[in-house]
């Protein structure tokens, strides 16, 4: 993304002189960029004329919340890769350029209303991931993480615009960073204690569900890298104790075997936050957890890393030595020569 302009213009506020003669005229312009985006943008060329045309234009959305709200919500349709063409990335760059362009100059709340979809779009697209939609998953995270350090920028703006005597729009407590990202990150992650309290409570099958999914999974994960981009705000630091807690709590819901990669990815995320807040997080013991699990433990035979062996002796002591740790000799005598490596690591 490029990078944030120095002095961002105002946007063109109801006091100014000339403005009752350009209102309607602006009016209708962006209503008629609206229609011809949601009726004839059928292919990307055309998508992208739009969003470009929508960022340039952005301040003059200040005057019509109406017509804003519908443009944000077909921007971002467009940021998540659904409308024209899902495999067309300079229209999702394009799109989420013209969001940030629209969050920073707009005055409040609209900043708020950008946040809040930018999030819930990436919630909603990360359902379900596979090796072809992590890239489009990564993307859309980068953009939470980019949407939630606008705020100071849009302070600056509205302090601009008051300082000038436009008005449009209240300056916000300051305080490091400002209330609007750290009171919504608060109920989100608010949100996601609520789940994985319901599932230690309950400990029904649908409860842990609810929390060992991808969704739950990449919610935990963006917000450790909302905390860790933004380590120098006071107000969002506040939230790395919480949402640790979180995390640690997600490993108690099941801790079975077949769980380990999701152990491991809130391991990672752990250590991000650890790394970039300066935390002590001790995540040695989930780690250990996970080494000394009868999965690692199990000595994998000669064929391919599967579990059952189907030579002798000789194999048991190469499936002992692959295996690691296990002794061949007590092998050969916990088991018979084909009795497969499972019992001879029990041997």
């Amino acid at each position: 993304l490029p990078p944030p302009p120095a002095a961002p213009e105002l946007p063109p506020p109801p006091s100014r002189r000339r403005w009752p003669v350009l209102q309607q005229m602006a009016k209708s312009y962006l209503s008629n960029l609206l229609h011809f985006a949601t009726t004839s943008a059928t292919d990307v060329d055309t998508a992208m004329v739009v969003a470009e045309s929508i960022e340039k234009v952005a301040p003059f959305y200040a005057a019509f919340a109406a017509v804003a709200r519908s443009t944000l919500r077909l921007l971002l349709q467009w940021w998540s890769g659904q409308g024209v063409e899902s495999t067309a990335p300079a229209l999702r760059v394009a799109a989420f350029i013209a969001i940030r362009r629209m969050a920073i100059v707009l005055p409040r709340p609209f900043i708020e209303l950008c946040m809040k979809g930018v999030y819930l779009t990436y919630v909603r697209n990360s359902k379900f991931t596979s090796a072809t939609t992590a890239s489009s998953i990564r993307f859309l995270a980068n953009g939470v993480v980019e949407m939630w350090g606008l705020e100071e920028l849009q302070k600056h703006v509205e302090e601009k615009r008051n300082a000038s005597g436009d008005g449009g729009g209240s300056s916000s407590s300051g305080g490091g960073g400002t209330g609007t990202a750290y009171r919504l990150a608060f109920v989100y992650i608010r949100q996601l204690a609520i789940h994985l309290r319901t599932a230690l409570t309950l400990k029904t099958v649908e409860a842990q569900k609810n929390v060992y999914n991808w969704q739950f999974l990449h919610s935990l994960r963006v917000w450790s890298l909302v905390l860790a981009a933004y380590a120098d705000d006071v107000l969002l630091q506040q939230l790395v104790y919480p949402l640790t807690q979180v995390l640690i709590g997600v490993l108690r819901v099941a801790p079975a075997s077949k769980y380990i990669p999701l152990r491991l990815h809130c391991v990672r995320a752990l250590n991000l936050m650890a790394r970039h807040c300066s935390y002590f997080i001790n995540t040695t013991p989930m780690v250990l957890t996970v080494l000394e699990s009868a999965e690692f433990r199990t000595a994998r035979g000669d064929g391919g890393g599967s579990r059952s062996g189907s030579g002798g002796g000789d194999d048991g002591d190469d499936g002992a030595g692959d295996g690691g740790g296990i002794d061949g000799r007590k092998r050969r005598r916990g088991g018979r020569g084909g009795s497969g490596v499972g019992d001879g690591g029990r041997g």
